[in-house]
C-alpha cells in the first residue's frame, strides 16, 4: 500500500510540475540501487539544481532490479510526464531507458551517463527488453534539442566502446572523464555544470 500511495504522490507532483510549463529534470537511476534518493550523486544533483530553481523528479522506480523497458518507459512517460520541457538524466540502465524513451517522446534535452547499446552478455540486462531490437538513432536525435554523454574509461561495468558506439550513432556531446568508474560518487559537478549551462544558468 505504501508503494501505491508513494506512486500517487509522485504522479500528482509530476502533474503540478508539468502544469508550470518550465524546464525540469527527471532522473532515471541505474538498476537495483535501493532507495535512489540516498544513492550516489542523485540526491546531491536534486539539491543543487533545486537551489537554482530547477525542479527535479527523483523517485524510486517500479521493478528496480530488472528495470524492464515495458515498466520503466511508461512510468517515465505517463507517471513522471516526460515532455518538451523535460531534461532526462539517465544513469546506466536509466541511460538505456532514456534512449528508448527518446525514440518516441519529444524532450528538451537528455544526458546519458555510462550508456550502452547491448546486454554485454548479462542475464539481467538481457531480460530488461531494451536490447531485443535495433535502436532508432535518428528518432532519438530528432526528439531532443541536445543529447550529452558522460563516460569514464575506468568504468568497470560498461566498456568505453559501448559509449562511443552510442555517441557516434546519435552524435552526442561526449564528455570522457578519467578515473570516475561507473559514476558512483556522491557528487557530480561536471553534470551539474552541463545542465546549468544548457539552461543558461552558468
Amino acid at each position: 500500500y505504501k508503494m501505491q500511495a508513494h506512486r500517487l504522490e509522485t504522479k500528482n507532483l509530476a502533474k503540478q510540475l508539468q502544469d508550470r510549463g518550465t524546464p525540469r529534470v527527471i532522473l532515471l537511476p541505474g538498476n537495483g540501487t535501493g532507495d535512489i534518493r540516498n544513492a550516489m550523486w542523485y540526491g546531491w544533483l536534486k539539491r543543487e539544481l533545486e537551489a537554482k530553481g530547477v525542479p527535479v523528479l527523483l523517485t524510486n522506480f517500479p521493478e528496480p532490479l530488472y528495470a524492464y523497458e515495458n515498466v520503466w518507459v511508461p512510468f517515465v512517460r505517463d507517471d513522471l510526464r516526460a515532455d518538451e520541457n523535460t531534461i532526462l538524466v539517465g544513469h546506466s540502465s536509466g541511460a538505456v531507458c532514456t534512449m528508448r524513451l527518446l525514440e518516441k517522446t519529444k524532450v528538451l534535452g537528455a544526458v546519458l551517463v555510462s550508456a550502452y547499446h547491448s546486454d554485454m552478455g548479462d542475464e539481467i540486462e538481457a531480460a530488461s527488453g531494451y536490447f531485443a531490437r535495433p535502436f532508432d538513432w535518428n528518432a532519438m536525435k530528432a526528439n531532443a534539442q541536445w543529447i550529452a554523454q558522460f563516460h569514464s574509461p575506468s568504468d568497470h561495468l560498461v566498456p568505453l566502446e559501448q559509449a562511443t558506439h552510442v555517441s557516434q550513432h546519435i552524435g552526442t556531446e561526449f564528455h570522457e572523464l578519467p578515473d570516475l568508474g561507473h559514476f558512483q560518487e556522491d557528487d557530480f559537478p561536471e553534470l551539474l555544470d552541463l545542465v546549468a549551462r544548457k539552461l543558461g544558468f552558468s
